[in-house]
């Protein structure tokens, strides 16, 4: 959670990037889980994993996505 004055955001979405593919990590209220279009192309129905916040072996950090605390 990060606060801007008065307000308090928490982080609902982190991607990452290895160079050539994007995965994320999705926060719902239950856990984060990660999503990988790959998977889908696959194993249909299984783009979104139950997971964690960590970073894949390989990626890096991409873009982020924060939402006011106050509209969850």
């Amino acid at each position: 959670m990060v606060g801007i004055f008065v307000s308090r955001f928490s982080l609902m979405v982190l991607t990452y990037f290895n160079g050539s593919h994007y995965r994320g990590a999705v926060k719902r209220p239950d856990g984060w889980y990660q999503y990988d279009g790959m998977w889908e192309r696959h194993v249909p129905g299984t783009c979104l994993k139950k997971g964690s916040l960590a970073t894949p072996s390989g990626y890096l950090p991409s873009s982020c996505l924060f939402v006011n605390s106050g509209l969850l």
